[in-house]
């Protein structure tokens, strides 16, 4: 077992992953790439893949938003399968649309992705406008809903829809249909669907403003969705990546919510340091912090019970 305790050089510290746990992750195409520029196939595959991976791993989804080089999606991880959600979603649709686009190698940028854990509503609502006004934060159209892409929306939650499977690459054995489901955020549990619904189309619709207003004071249009449609998915943007952006493992509204989720993802790094350290020493015993993945999973390592 000591193998799967080494951590390579240069790799980031393990998350906690617990059940109930809402997250924002992101994952953008090798050298930022249009490979899932919109159009009838990929908004299928996507929304295909996503429903599945959902279905499988018991990931309630809250929205999601897929650019022509890189995807958002908002969800609660309610059996703490995360990783393995995230795995099934982005292997099956970076081999799906490659043999889309009749294309081989890499789909995905090898570092360039995050997960951020959503502590509170304020984070989960931010997180959540954030994911929809993304076309309009990048120039591309100057109203979310003109987004010709794979995109969610409010007025969606509770309305289950089924999503065929593509023609392409699947095989016979996956399910003919699948169901996409939304639900709100688990913050706004509390609300009724119609409500909650209003409370993030307006949360919004305010995002969107903010970023139409800073692009009229900078004197930048929006690129339209009839440009959109024919750019070539082999193109990349003209502009340079910024390399310099902060990368939070948690995001919380609240200080002192922020505070404490942050004395409590030391202290899981604090005992899963203790632990691993025992194990390389040959104390098997040694138990890592609950919320501890990998060996949680299919290794018969010792982990604390949630």
């Amino acid at each position: 077992m000591v193998r799967f305790l080494k951590r390579p050089k240069g790799m980031t510290r393990p998350m906690p992953v617990r059940p109930n746990t809402t997250y924002m992750e992101s994952r953008r195409c090798s050298e930022r790439r249009f490979f899932l520029k919109p159009s009838k196939i990929s908004k299928q595959i996507y929304e295909y893949v996503l429903a599945l991976a959902a279905q499988e791993y018991r990931v309630n989804l809250h929205g999601y938003m897929v650019e022509s080089n890189h995807d958002h999606v908002v969800s609660t991880d309610t059996e703490g399968n995360h990783p393995a959600f995230r795995q099934k979603k982005n292997s099956l649709i970076a081999r799906a649309m490659n043999a889309h686009l009749n294309r081989r190698g890499a789909f995905w940028a090898p570092t360039d992705r995050e997960v951020v854990e959503l502590v509170d509503e304020g984070a989960q609502v931010e997180a959540y406008a954030y994911t929809l006004a993304n076309p309009v934060k990048d120039g591309l159209v100057m109203y979310g809903y003109q987004w010709p892409g794979a995109r969610s929306q409010p007025s969606h939650f509770g309305r289950s829809r089924v999503v065929k499977r593509p023609h392409v690459f699947f095989s016979d054995e996956l399910p003919e249909e699948v169901v996409l489901t939304l639900t709100p955020p688990p913050c706004l549990a509390h609300m009724s669907m119609a409500l909650a619904a209003h409370h993030l189309q307006d949360t919004v619709a305010a995002e969107e403003a903010k970023h139409r207003q800073r692009r009229a004071a900078a004197g930048l249009g929006f690129l339209g969705r009839r440009a959109v449609r024919k750019q070539s998915p082999f193109d990349s943007p003209t502009s340079k990546p910024s390399f310099r952006q902060l990368n939070p493992r948690i995001k919380c509204a609240d200080v002192t919510l922020r505070a404490r989720a942050v004395e409590d993802l030391k202290g899981f790094w604090k005992s899963y340091a203790f632990a691993r350290e025992e194990h390389l020493q040959g104390h098997c015993a040694a138990s890592f912090p609950e919320g501890t993945y990998a060996f949680r999973r299919g290794l018969d390592i010792p982990c604390a019970a949630a």
